[in-house]
């Protein structure tokens, strides 16, 4: 009977950590506050705003982070190849994630206006 437990509680440790998986990276949650506060984000939008975060991002980096999001179900892609949208799929979430993910979309809404004013006062 132990042995099975044990087995068991492994088993789901492993099933656990790989769900989760996609959430284990910052660089991802920064992307999912991202998407979450443009509502539809092109990968452009994504990269400037992960840049004004993060510093320069390697376009293979990003383009990496998103397929991993993606594939998780956190996050779509739609629109044409050559202009892809992506958008969060918040009910795929775990709960215990919402609740962070709504502060940081808070917050990267407020970068989002003050990256808009530079660039009205540059033009």
């Amino acid at each position: 009977m132990a042995i099975k437990l044990v087995h068991e509680i492994r088993e789901l440790a492993s099933l656990t950590a790989e769900r989760y998986e996609p959430l284990a990276n910052p660089v991802r949650i920064i992307i999912l506050y991202i998407i979450s506060a443009l509502g539809e984000a092109r990968w452009s939008d994504v990269k400037l705003l992960l840049e004004n975060i993060l510093g320069r991002v390697n376009p293979n980096t990003l383009s990496f982070h998103l397929k991993k999001l993606i594939e998780a179900g956190l996050i779509v892609k739609t629109g044409a190849p050559e202009d892809p949208r992506y958008m969060a799929e918040m009910d795929k979430l775990p709960s215990f994630i919402k609740s962070d993910l709504e502060e940081g979309t808070k917050k990267v809404g407020l970068l989002l206006r003050e990256v808009r004013k530079s660039h009205d006062q540059i033009a």
